[in-house]
C-alpha cells in the first residue's frame, strides 16, 4: 500500500496535502536557515587586504558598525599612489569578478579627474590634491549591508600646525556594516 492511498486503494487528498505542508515547512525553513548564513555575513566588517609593506597609522571604531582605519606607505610621489591605485584596482576586479575589458567594471575614481588639483589646495596648507576612490560594496538583497570605500592620496604639509605626511602615501579605509 503506497503512503498516498487510503484503506480502501484509492488517493487520499489528506495525505497528500499533509505531504504538501510538509514539503512547504521544510522550503520554508530552509530559506529562514539560509538568510540568517546571509545576515550574520552582513555583521561583520568587510576587510580588504592592504598592500605589502603598509602599516597602520590610524584605527578608530564609528559607533557600532563602523570602523575607519589609515594605513601608510613610503613614498609620495605619482608612481607610488598609481602603484597603490593599481593594487586596489586588481583588488576590485577580483572582488566583482570582472577584468580590464570588461565594460561594466568596478573602477577606482581619482578626484579632481584628470591631473589637476582641489580647488582650495596649496602646498603647505594640509589639504590634499587629489585622492583616489575605490569602493567595496557587499550589499544584499536580504537587508545585509557591507562595504569599504578605499581612499588613496599622497601626503601632505600643514605649515600652520607643523603636523606633516609627506613622503607618505595615506590609504583611508572607511567601513560600515549592518548590526
Amino acid at each position: 500500500m503506497s503512503i498516498v492511498q487510503n484503506d480502501r486503494g484509492s488517493i487520499s487528498i489528506f495525505r497528500i496535502g499533509l505531504i504538501m505542508a510538509g514539503l512547504g515547512l521544510l522550503v520554508v525553513i530552509g530559506g529562514f536557515v539560509l538568510l540568517e548564513f546571509e545576515r550574520a555575513e552582513k555583521r561583520s566588517a568587510l576587510e580588504i587586504t592592504p598592500p605589502a609593506g603598509a602599516e597602520v597609522r590610524f584605527n578608530q571604531p564609528i559607533g557600532q558598525n563602523g570602523r575607519r582605519v589609515v594605513y601608510q606607505v613610503n613614498g609620495d610621489d605619482d608612481d607610488t599612489v598609481r602603484g597603490v591605485v593599481e593594487y586596489y584596482q586588481a583588488r576590485m576586479d577580483s572582488f566583482y569578478d570582472t577584468n580590464a575589458r570588461d565594460a561594466d567594471r568596478q573602477l577606482c575614481r581619482r578626484s579632481p579627474s584628470g591631473q589637476g588639483t582641489f580647488q582650495d589646495y596649496e602646498p603647505g596648507n594640509g589639504l590634499i590634491p587629489y585622492e583616489y576612490r575605490c569602493e567595496f560594496d557587499d550589499s544584499s538583497d536580504f537587508g545585509g549591508e557591507r562595504r569599504t570605500i578605499v581612499r588613496i592620496y599622497p601626503g601632505v604639509l600643514d605649515e600652520e600646525s607643523g603636523l606633516t605626511t609627506e613622503g607618505l602615501t595615506l590609504i583611508d579605509y572607511d567601513m560600515a556594516w549592518s548590526g
